[in-house]
């Protein structure tokens, strides 16, 4: 595996302040009103981008491609920061199996799913957390860790890939969502 330019600890640090916005105030659970834990329209705004939408989807994207060498830290700062988007972390979703990932591997995971969850809102013009997303955001990084770590597995990914694959990820996550 490549060495990520920034260490675990920074990694980590930019993870704790994302997760500590989801459950401070203002962050809501899917269970509140106009929150959603389930697909959601992901047709594109007719909205021009901001400047800083723009380099956060420039920033998602370098990351998506390249988890281990991309910064994290924008992709968590605009989490926090911007009023635009709102994610909504379930364990349902990102907690994974561990069977074969390191610690730094499951941290780039969990930005996966930050990225995934905040590009699909800025494509789609709307702050409403997407999960289908995020999901998709966790796909992207599995399979760039994977290529690097032939032997790296969890089989809630790999159920997910699967999902995909057959056109089914949106029930799959909504299904696991609703629980």
């Amino acid at each position: 595996m490549k060495n990520h330019p920034r260490p675990l600890p920074t990694i980590l640090a930019s993870l704790a302040l994302a997760l500590a916005a989801c459950g401070g105030a203002g962050a809501k659970t899917p269970s509140e009103p106009g929150s959603s834990s389930g697909p959601v329209d992901s047709s594109p705004s007719a909205e021009p981008m901001s400047k800083e939408q723009t380099d956060t989807l420039a920033a998602v994207e370098a990351f998506l491609s390249d988890p281990q060498n991309a910064d994290p830290e924008p992709i968590t700062r605009y989490m926090n920061d911007s009023p635009d988007v709102m994610v909504v972390i379930e364990q349902e979703l990102t907690g994974d199996d561990k069977a074969t990932m390191t610690e730094e591997e499951s941290a780039l995971l969990l930005v996966g799913f930050i990225a995934g969850n905040i590009k699909a809102q800025i494509l789609r013009g709307r702050k409403e957390n997407d999960p289908v997303g995020g999901v998709r955001g966790m796909l992207a990084v599995y399979a760039a860790l994977q290529a690097s770590s032939p032997s790296l597995s969890s089989p809630k990914l790999d159920d997910f890939a699967k999902h995909e694959a057959a056109g089914t990820l949106e029930e799959h996550v909504e299904k696991i969502s609703s629980r």
